[in-house]
């Protein structure tokens, strides 16, 4: 009976024994192996990690430049914006004058052929005199104000496309931001790398 417990410790202990090892073993297998590197293979390392961090910072900052372009931009189309909604604003303004002025010289056309037909007195006389200075005083505001309008659709048109321009300047500096905040990460992902090389992981 002694004789059977013994045995029965004895590969009791055999088996923990085993389990012990083969759980070492397990663990010893799930660290990374270590690479050894020479002097020069580690100079090497250093220096492309040296010099992606530079390119990091290089990255980082056009992707920065880019940026500040870009808003510039969106400020100075914000700008010329706020110039051409006030030059819609006055070019209704004349159109409106101008349709005005077209529909009283008309009507006063019209009152002064009437007024050639009426027998001849003084009182027609007089408002035959003030229709005629009216129709020049009107002609004159009309012909100034058809300048100022035709100017008006000149400069129109100029900030128009100037605004058309600079919104694709702006999408190619957003786009340009973009590129190098991609490159920053590439050269973040290969800097991780190349630290992990040093370190001896593979």
């Amino acid at each position: 009976m002694k004789s059977t417990y013994f045995i029965s410790l004895v590969l009791f202990s055999c088996l923990l024994a085993l389990a012990e090892t083969e759980q070492t073993d397990s663990s010893s297998s799930l660290s990374p192996p270590k690479v050894e590197l020479n002097p020069a293979g580690k100079r090497r390392l250093e220096e492309n990690r040296q010099i992606l961090s530079k390119n990091i910072e290089t990255s980082l900052g056009n992707a920065q430049s880019s940026s500040k372009n870009a808003k510039t931009l969106a400020s100075e189309i914000q700008s010329l914006k706020s110039i051409e909604s006030e030059l819609v604003e006055l070019k209704s303004q004349y159109q409106s004058f101008l349709n005005r002025a077209k529909s009283e010289t008309e009507r006063n056309e019209k009152a002064m052929q009437r007024l050639r037909v009426t027998a001849s007195s003084s009182r027609t006389a007089t408002e035959m005199d003030q229709r005629i200075l009216w129709k020049k005083d009107t002609d004159s505001k009309v012909q100034k104000v058809s300048s100022l309008l035709g100017t008006l659709n000149q400069n129109l048109t100029k900030i128009q496309k100037k605004v058309t321009e600079l919104e694709e300047k702006k999408i190619q500096w957003l786009d340009r931001e973009k590129v190098h905040e991609k490159l920053a990460d590439e050269f973040s992902q290969k800097k991780l790398e190349t630290e992990k090389k040093l370190r001896g992981e593979s």
